[in-house]
């Protein structure tokens, strides 16, 4: 018989227990094995538990936990927080684009994260002293585009620039539900400040660009359904710098929604579909504030086509169809994927390909592709219709 014994502290010991006979011997009550020849020898025992380690206590018996580092120690909680709060988390798009794993699409981030339970809700609390903002393209690893060459401003380090997360949630059944809250800035410098010292007819008539303040309010649930996962969420982008809506040089506030379902369709194979839609506030309002500036700066002399570019004003409604793909093959060892972004509104897709093979437990071969296409370079994957690539890596693990 094999008997498996799990002991305290999540140490699992396969404990051979081996009781039995010979053939034409009556056998020892005592633990002892006949062999042929008569010898005896002692039976096999059970392994010698390994010693206690101090006891770690449990966040949620004892009702708080904090922590205080890089990203990496964040994580574990962190990752839990909804899909919309945690795209105010700082973003390594360039890692992302250049095929690196997807756990480096997170941007480390130096934050506190303290967290509460017992209450009749879980609060997690997560602050970062000094803003930290996604890294995009700039034309040193890939290219972008962009209307004119203008510096970017990142805000003053101090305590009134950091950023807070809150997050209340609560399992009714099979089912997470969520509240949550950021204040800080958006993650993109989509704000821009116009230099008065230049003529309008200039295309670098602008100053810099820069991070405009933000929050976000929104709600949602993720849970079982159908034998997969399926989730629904949305959120409420304030831009606290155009409230009326009538400022081009700094982002609507806007609605954002997605809804998706994943399951394992047959053994070994993954498939997901998700939902996405923007709906900016005040379109009809930024729509006739651009265009005022586009005709005064057309009557000082500047060339029309130049100045729309500058001022590009994206759709009232953008949406997003993302589908990802993953199946194993041959015990699990080559595993292959694809992950497609489809914007019907900006008609612009990225497509991310990768294949992996596990040579051995250290080794894992990878081959992969990022693929762009776009009709307009000012939309998010046109700007990176001229950065497709194709890598290779070999990862050793120890």
């Amino acid at each position: 018989n094999v008997g498996i014994q799990q002991l305290t502290g999540a140490v699992n010991i396969i404990d051979w227990i081996m009781r039995g006979h010979l053939p034409g011997d009556t056998g020892d009550k005592h633990g002892m094995i006949p062999v042929p020849h008569g010898q005896k020898i002692p039976a096999l025992q059970p392994p010698t538990p390994p010693p206690e380690t101090p006891a770690v206590p449990d966040p949620q018996k004892q009702g708080w936990d904090a922590v205080s580092g890089m990203d990496e120690y964040l994580r574990p909680r962190a990752a839990q927080l909804d899909e919309l709060l945690k795209e105010r988390f700082p973003k390594d798009w360039v890692a992302f684009f250049s095929g690196r794993e997807e756990q480096y699409l997170k941007n480390p981030v130096d934050a506190v994260r303290f967290g509460i339970f017992g209450l009749p809700v879980n609060v997690d609390i997560v602050y970062v002293p000094q803003f930290t903002p996604d890294n995009i393209p700039l034309g040193e690893r890939l290219v972008f585009w962009a209307p004119g060459l203008v510096p970017i401003e990142d805000p003053a380090s101090e305590l009134g620039n950091g950023e807070l997360a809150v997050r209340l949630n609560k399992y009714f059944g099979a089912w997470n539900w969520s509240a949550y809250g950021y204040v800080g800035r958006w993650k993109q410098p989509l704000g821009a400040v116009p230099d008065l010292n230049v003529a309008p007819a200039d295309v670098s008539g602008l100053s810099n660009f820069y991070y405009p303040e933000l929050n976000v309010w929104g709600a949602s649930t993720r849970g079982s359904l159908f034998g997969g996962v399926a989730w629904l969420e949305g959120g409420y982008y304030d831009s606290r710098e155009d409230g009326s809506g009538d400022n081009v040089f700094v982002p609507n506030s806007e609605i954002r929604s997605m809804a998706g379902y994943e399951r394992q369709w047959f053994t070994d194979f993954t498939g997901g579909l998700q939902f996405y839609a923007e709906s900016m506030f005040d379109h009809d309002v930024a729509t006739d504030a651009r265009q005022a500036v586009i005709d005064q700066a057309v009557a000082d002399g500047a060339d029309r086509a130049t100045v729309e570019d500058q001022f590009f004003l994206k759709d009232e409604l953008r949406t997003l169809v993302t589908l990802n793909l993953r199946k194993q093959w041959l015990y699990q060892t080559l595993t292959t994927s694809i992950f497609v972004y489809y914007s019907p509104s900006d008609v612009d897709s990225y497509t991310r390909l990768v294949a992996s093979y596990a040579l051995n437990d250290d080794v894992t071969l990878t081959l992969g592709a990022n693929l762009f296409t776009a009709d307009d370079p000012r939309t998010m994957f046109g700007m990176n219709d001229e950065n497709d690539n194709i890598y290779g890596r070999i990862r050793y693990g120890f």
